[in-house]
């Protein structure tokens, strides 16, 4: 989740809630069950990422790298 946050550019919302839409279509297709609360967590589970980390002021820049000049 962090790697697409910092390689594409996308919000911490964005890239959990892509990946999440991927593995629900994945498991669906792969004949799981997908009920109400599988999309309800799909969803909103992007947001309440974003929103703990910034709640717990959770970096997700780019670390600088150690001896950088």
């Amino acid at each position: 989740m962090l790697a697409i946050h910092r390689r594409f550019g996308w919000s911490v919302r964005v890239a959990r809630g892509s990946i999440e839409v991927i593995v629900v279509t994945v498991g669906w297709i792969l004949g799981g069950p997908v009920g109400v609360g599988t999309l309800i967590f799909a969803l909103l589970i992007g947001s309440s990422v974003q929103t703990g980390f910034k709640l717990l002021r959770v970096p997700t820049h780019q670390p600088a790298e150690a001896g950088a000049d």
